[in-house]
């Protein structure tokens, strides 16, 4: 079927037309909408031009490849070449240094809705516009610094172990209004970053390891993750959605917390908090074993019954 299809197209390439077609069309036997390959090795015949491709894959609605891609720019062009194409996973893209491919791609794939280009080792930058967007994950891309994002429509982003700064992130946030989850696992050069996003609802910073200032503000945002962040020093929330939330063991000296719908807060070996500034109406169990920090903020603000936990005093 369509692989005989890329064989004969690879075997023309060896004896080329003298009058090619500008704009091929559809191969008549070509079917193919979905392609997933794993855990392989990819490299084209470097014959294997876009057209072919194009002729190929016209109607790829699916494309997985996942393992060691040995893709040059323009086979990379070639790959994206269907305009039907709506969810792209590239794992382990080994030669991508150059971000004009993408870039190049982008506005012709106008049904794209998810873009996974884990492990693309070599990318510096990405820059990206789409309108359709909805997925963007860029995990372990760990040479990745610059972004420049117009994704009107994304609503989940993946900057985990990427080498991204605080202002590229604030950027990014800013360039997806729809933003739902944000995921920044590992990012080390990350040392202080405001995330200011009505829409966002889940956000994990977990183990950024330089991280000293965290501001946060949003609206809707449903879970807070923050384990491991060893450099903590400030920390400024405003969540008034948010429900529960764990700052057990992190290294912070001041805390400052307005979420009015918080039922727990669990600052368990917090050694090293001093300062407290909160307003949670509602809690109903405070944890502050090992926490020196003064906790009458957390009951004089409170309407509720607060327990507190790890302390021999309490409300109940």
């Amino acid at each position: 079927g369509d692989w005989a299809v890329l064989r004969r197209a690879a075997a023309a390439r060896r004896n080329p037309d003298p009058n090619p077609n500008p704009n091929p069309k559809p191969s008549p036997d070509s079917t193919l909408e979905h392609l997933e390959l794993r855990g392989m090795n990819c490299r084209f015949p470097r014959r294997l031009g876009a057209a072919d491709a194009a002729g190929v894959f016209a109607r790829l609605r699916t494309l997985v490849l996942s393992g060691t891609l040995l893709l040059e720019p323009a086979q990379l062009g070639a790959v994206l070449a269907s305009g039907a194409l709506e969810e792209v996973t590239l794992d382990g893209l080994r030669l991508l240094s150059d971000p004009a491919p993408l870039a190049a791609a982008a506005p012709r794939l106008s049904c794209l809705r998810a873009l996974h280009l884990p492990n693309a080792a070599a990318l510096p930058a990405l820059r990206l516009a789409s309108a359709s967007l909805e997925v963007l994950e860029l995990r372990g891309c760990a040479e990745l610094k610059e972004l420049e994002l117009d994704l009107p429509a994304l609503q989940s982003l993946d900057l985990s172990y990427t080498a991204v700064t605080g202002e590229a992130v604030e950027a990014a946030v800013a360039a997806c209004p729809q933003l739902r989850s944000l995921f920044l696992q590992g990012c080390s050069h990350v040392e202080a970053v405001m995330v200011d996003s009505p829409s966002l609802i889940v956000l994990d910073v977990s183990t950024c390891s330089s991280l000293r200032r965290l501001r946060v503000v949003g609206e809707q945002l449903h879970l807070l993750q923050l384990d491991l962040c060893v450099a903590l020093e400030g920390l400024i929330l405003d969540l008034p959605r948010l429900r529960r939330l764990d700052l057990s063991m992190l290294p912070m000296n001041s805390l400052q917390l307005r979420a009015e719908r918080l039922r727990k807060l669990n600052l368990n070996g917090c050694s090293l908090l001093r300062s407290i500034d909160a307003k949670c109406p509602k809690l109903e169990a405070l944890y502050v074993a090992s926490t020196p920090a003064p906790v009458e903020s957390f009951l004089l603000g409170s309407k509720e019954k607060t327990a507190v936990l790890g302390r021999r005093s309490s409300r109940c």
